[in-house]
């Protein structure tokens, strides 16, 4: 039960962080989410996270090295705090570049986040979990610091 209301307590954090632009940022400045067009047409890095038609897209203005799609995992920490922990790393590539954008197949929803990206930037490794806005459907990166233990 404690751990149902942590987790509802988290979607309506996330909900109100993503409808007033909480968190360190709303968006990565250097990677964009969105929802990708019917057709996708040029290079690109695809991977398949679910059965479904619904795809994303992950684009960038200059190259970005390290990327990573990440399984995350809502937990609590040794003293009944909410925390992200990184789980499985489901796809990653050396970089993407304004050229070469990735594209997942996989249904957000507006729930508790359970995908994130990372990626090295400027000698640091920054870590983004994806939502969707509850009050018009588009995708944002908001940016967390993982529990590493």
């Amino acid at each position: 039960m404690k751990k149902t209301l942590i987790l509802l307590a988290l979607f309506l954090v996330c909900a109100v962080a993503a409808f007033a632009g909480g968190g360190r940022e709303r968006n990565s400045q250097i990677i964009s989410i969105g929802k990708a067009p019917g057709t996708i047409t040029g290079n690109h890095h695809f991977f398949a996270d679910e059965q479904t038609s619904e795809r994303i897209i992950f684009r960038t203005k200059e190259v970005v090295y390290g990327f990573a799609y990440i399984e995350i995992i809502p937990s609590e920490d040794s003293e009944g705090n909410f925390v992200l922990l990184v789980g499985e790393q489901l796809f990653s590539t050396v970089a993407i570049t304004p050229t070469m954008p990735v594209v997942v197949s996989v249904s957000i929803g507006s729930g508790i986040p359970s995908r994130a990206i990372h990626f090295e930037y400027e000698g640091t490794v920054r870590y983004f979990y994806i939502t969707e806005s509850g009050m018009d459907g588009s995708l944002q990166l908001v940016e967390f610091t993982p529990f590493f233990g």
